[in-house]
Parts: C-alpha cells; structure tokens; sequence
C-alpha cells in the first residue's frame, strides 16, 4: 500500500507495525489518496442492502478514472469496487454497464469477503447502508491488546495500492466509532 493508503489502518488496526518496503508505488507523490464522498439514504430500497445514490457515486468515480488512466486503465489491476451486499453489487454492475464502455464491464465488483487476497491500484467501496441498525450487521469486530479491530474495514483498507474512495451515509457511519474515525482521518488528510 502507499504510505497514505496505509497510514489510517495501521494506527488503528496494526498499533503502527507495518513498514513501507520502498516499492515503486509506495514512493509515487499521490495527492489525496483517500477520499470520502457522502451519499444519501436510499429511502426507496426494499431491503436496505443496496443504494442507488452510492451505485451512481461509485459509477462515476470509475469513469473519472477510466479517462484519467487512459492507456494505463488495466481492469484486473487498476480499479476494484467493494461492497458488503450483493444487491449493492448488482446495482453498481448496472450503473457502470449504463456508462456504455465496454472496458468498465471487466471491472472487479464483489463482496468484502470475496477481495481477500486481492489487489487492486485504486479501491473503491460502497457501505450501502441506510439505517442505523444496519451499523450492528456491517463490522467483524475484534478486540486486540484492547484495540477494536474491524476486521472487514481492514480487508478493504489494505486492497488498494495507490488509492481509495470510500462513499457511504456519514450521519449514519458517524454512530460507529471506528468509521467516525475513519472519516475524520480522510477529512483530516484531503483538505
């Protein structure tokens, strides 16, 4: 991971143990290497699972990328996109299929547990929650030398090489302390 990339998950998962080894990436000047974008809820889902307002957000974000990339875009390596559910799956399939360029098609979609193992330069995570009780559901958290771990924030922190855009309801997110914390620090390092 970058140095940017890794810093939050390492504070506050690792207890500052993880050490850049000076790859290529991991030296490249990279400006805002976390983002996060607010969304809304999705008052329309059925299940609460999916979020059209994150779909379209996620959509986006790949097109930006796509341009910006250009010859270097590589689907199995530039972008990956994360989500807890795959009714959330489907809808940002869907999305990035409307934006009718094929490459896109190629792009990794999947669940949190199916990314382990996975890499991609740019990560790109939808929480698709839009009720409160949702927040018990989401985490794997453990408890570590008295440090709360979430296990599956963990997995999609450290799948991304160079950077990553998170997009999720932040009045919602807020009432977990890990994910305020993870808010803050990206708000903290993009302004």
């Amino acid at each position: 991971m970058h140095p940017m990339v890794e810093a939050f998950p390492n504070e506050e998962f690792y207890e500052c143990k993880l050490i850049p080894v000076g790859l290529p990436h991991q030296l490249e000047d990279i400006d805002n290497a976390m983002n996060f974008i607010p969304s809304q809820r999705d008052i329309d889902s059925i299940s609460g699972k999916s979020n059209k307002y994150e779909a379209k957000i996620v959509a986006d974000i790949v097109q930006k990328l796509f341009f910006e990339l250009g010859d270097r875009f590589v689907p199995s390596l530039s972008i990956g996109v994360i989500t807890p559910y795959r009714s959330q799956i489907a809808m940002i399939r869907k999305e990035i299929h409307d934006l009718d360029i094929p490459q896109l098609d190629e792009i990794s979609v999947d669940t949190v547990e199916r990314y382990q193992g996975s890499q991609r330069d740019i990560i790109i995570y939808s929480f698709s929650v839009n009720y409160l009780y949702q927040l018990k559901m989401l985490p794997n958290i453990i408890e570590e030398n008295g440090n709360l771990i979430d296990r599956k924030l963990n997995v999609v922190l450290t799948r991304s090489r160079r950077r990553i855009y998170i997009t999720g309801v932040e009045d919602i997110l807020r009432n977990n302390v890990i994910y305020r914390n993870l808010i803050d620090y990206i708000k903290g390092t993009t302004l």
